[in-house]
């Protein structure tokens, strides 16, 4: 692998006949292509906590200084209470341990994979693991050393209170009494909790799919003393990249989700025609559909005057739409029955950007500027039908009726009266079972939400808070036309976080390549920052990306990090050439990318495979996947030479490198060049 890195960067050097210095850091020279990773922070970006480097200011090529946008302030009203002390007890002691694991009766399925889990990695690190017992065997005592998992009656005969409903069902309590420790909280909190306490004890994390450290040959460990209390900021924090999107272990343990875990089955997201089928009522009630037979028609081509007289005169809901509710109603009843595990239902149009046009559908856009209304209206009446069944036939159940914010239906029917957001009137207002999805998918996701030509975007935001109580936002962080080009989302993405937390959203998908196996351009570092950045919005990116460099790449740790700063450098300076926000940009043009920048940053990953040659006898498993893990990093610039500069190769040379490029990404499994472009394809039309 190091010798195929070698060849294809000396390479390039000699068709550019230029001599790349790694580790170059002329601060006189525009065009070093790699400097110290604290020159690079404080050239290129300001520090709000987005990760931006140390500086107040941005630097544009020019030199030109510009303001940062403003920051968003750090929220307030989180739960991320955590006491870590130390007691005078050992929980390890000389590779031993008089430690056991109590469960309860019954325990939950996240009860038993927390207990695997805290023995699996206590097995790592000591080589040691823990006997479990069932809690009717034993009682609480000052003296009794036991990890309590769940809720057990060793928690309940301890005197210890679980603030159950402040934890919610993926938050958890940690606490220490006496020589025991107790771990409890929500379904899924149980499990994240395991997760957190053996972070405490042997620095357990996960930072990619494949990748997690871990302290090894501990002998001696102190009982901690804690008092933890932890909540999600955000309810479901679904996956934005495919390494963990399509990785269930990976994703579990970085404290992510698929959306599959959260939607009826059935009812996902453009899901009109899955709740009334064309194929099914088409032919009998072909009022409930478009003339175009794209979309539903959320008012059934009822008359007018029945709109007129059930918005304005508390009227009766127009009959023929009043059948297609029914039909709805009975249609979720089923779905709901069959599937008693996932509570999100979807009745949201299908994926393509037309509205119905009829008389009804007009009128009521009209009314309230937006075609969003049609289904607010729709979906309202269907979720207020369906309550009293839920609670009679499912006790206790949560059920979210969801609607899209996309395309057509992206504005809200909401107006600014005296500097703050109301809905039009009380009929769009969405009732406290039905949730709005946001997916703007037009938006500038680069800029940052408080960027002044992102105004359009917070204030569609800002607009639909007045409309709804409870949001899911679907936001979009890469190109999907090209995945293999670095999406400059990164000094957007805390703000974004904490914005969304103060509109109540409690369900985020940063939809990112979703369906790419393996990524580059750091776009694993951007799944760890995410996936921490949705548990507490609050935390301070730069050291999270500190920190991922430092654990991931050990003795390679600053090149790697100088390679990350250079691509961010790079991207800044795109800006001032002309490239937009949007996802469906252009992106890779000569006039934004030159070849030395590619030659340079290849230059310093190889330099970092040269720095891992240690670990080639000394640790030969993290060497064969550090290797790899940064030959994928090398994916990204030598498509780019490929797309931009492959003409100025010889055929030798260009057969050569494309063999080179050939077998890395087929091995790697970078095996996508975009949303629906396979990289197979893409080879055989190199």
């Amino acid at each position: 692998m190091k010798k195929k890195i070698r060849i294809f960067s000396l390479m390039l050097m000699a068709i550019l006949a230029v001599s790349s210095v790694v580790g170059c850091s002329k601060k006189d020279d525009d065009n070093a292509g790699a400097g110290n990773s604290s020159t690079n922070n404080s050239s290129t970006s300001g520090d709000n906590g987005n990760g931006d480097g140390p500086d107040k200011n941005v630097v544009t090529p020019d030199g030109t200084y510009v303001d940062h946008v403003e920051p968003e302030p750090d929220v307030v009203g989180t739960i991320h209470e955590r006491s870590i002390g130390s007691t005078e007890y050992k929980l390890f002691n000389g590779g031993a341990t008089e430690y056991k694991i109590v469960l309860a009766n019954n325990p939950t399925m996240y009860d038993g994979k927390a207990a695997a889990e805290i023995n699996m990695v206590a097995s790592e690190a000591t080589g040691v693991q823990f006997l479990s017992l069932k809690d009717d065997s034993v009682a609480y005592s000052d003296t009794a050393k036991y990890i309590s998992i769940g809720d057990t009656g060793y928690l309940e005969s301890a005197g210890i209170t679980i603030d159950y409903d402040a934890v919610g069902p993926q938050g958890y309590e940690i606490i220490t009494k006496g020589q025991s420790i107790f771990i409890a909280g929500g379904d899924k909190g149980v499990f994240y909790g395991a997760l957190d306490l053996l972070d405490i004890l042997f620095n357990y994390e996960y930072f990619t799919a494949a990748y997690y450290t871990v302290d090894k040959n501990v002998k001696d460990v102190v009982l901690p003393d804690l008092d933890i209390k932890e909540k999600p900021d955000f309810l479901n924090r679904i996956s934005p990249y495919g390494e963990t999107f399509m990785n269930s272990y990976g994703r579990d343990r970085m404290r992510m989700i698929h959306d599959s875990e959260i939607f009826v089955q059935g009812a996902k997201t453009h899901s009109a025609f899955d709740i009334l089928p064309p194929a099914t009522w088409k032919e009998a009630y072909p009022e409930w559909y478009s003339n175009d037979g794209q979309q539903l028609c959320l008012t059934a081509h009822s008359k007018v005057e029945e709109y007129e007289a059930m918005l304005d005169n508390d009227g009766a809901i127009p009959e023929k739409l009043e059948a297609m509710i029914q039909a709805a109603v009975e249609k979720c009843k089923d779905l709901l029955t069959a599937d008693p595990d996932h509570d999100i239902l979807s009745i949201s149009q299908m994926d393509v950007n037309v509205w119905c046009g009829c008389d009804s559908c007009t009128y009521l856009i009209e009314r309230y500027g937006t075609p969003a209304a049609t289904q607010m209206i729709f979906i309202n009446n269907v979720a207020e039908r369906m309550e009293p069944w839920i609670e009679e036939n499912f006790p206790g159940r949560e059920v979210f009726f969801d609607m899209l914010a996309y395309h057509k239906s992206e504005k809200a029917p909401a107006k600014e009266v005296d500097g703050k957001w109301v809905a039009i009137d009380e009929h769009v207002k969405l009732r406290p079972n039905v949730q709005v999805f946001m997916a703007l998918i037009g938006a500038d996701y680069i800029s940052g939400i408080n960027a002044p030509t992102n105004i359009a975007m917070k204030n569609t935001f800002l607009s639909w808070a007045a409309c709804s109580g409870n949001f899911a936002v679907w936001t979009y962080d890469c190109y999907f036309g090209n995945y293999l080009v670095p999406y400059d989302s990164w000094g957007a993405m805390s703000d974004m976080m904490k914005f969304l937390y103060k509109i109540n959203a409690h369900t985020l998908f940063i939809q990112g390549n979703y369906n790419l196996r393996t990524s580059t351009n750091f776009d694993s570092l951007k799944n760890y920052v995410y996936a921490k950045l949705q548990w507490n919005v609050n935390l301070d990116m730069q050291e999270l990306i500190h920190n991922y460099f430092e654990s991931m790449y050990r003795d390679m740790s600053d090149t790697m990090e100088t390679v990350y700063w250079n691509m961010r450098t790079e991207l800044f300076s795109h800006s001032f050439k002309g490239r937009g926000g949007s996802i469906w940009e252009n992106a890779l043009q000569e006039k934004y990318y030159s070849k030395q920048y590619f030659v340079d940053q290849l230059a310093l990953l190889e330099s970092a495979i040269d720095e891992a040659e240690k670990y080639k006898t000394t640790d030969p498993t993290y060497y064969a996947w550090v290797v790899d893990d940064i030959l994928g990093e090398t994916i990204g610039p030598r498509y780019g030479l490929l797309e931009l500069y492959k003409g100025t190769f010889s055929e030798y040379e260009r057969a050569a490198f494309i063999e080179a490029f050939s077998n890395d990404v087929t091995r790697l499994t970078v095996d996508r060049v975009s949303e629906g472009g396979s990289m197979a394809d893409y080879l055989a039309n190199l």
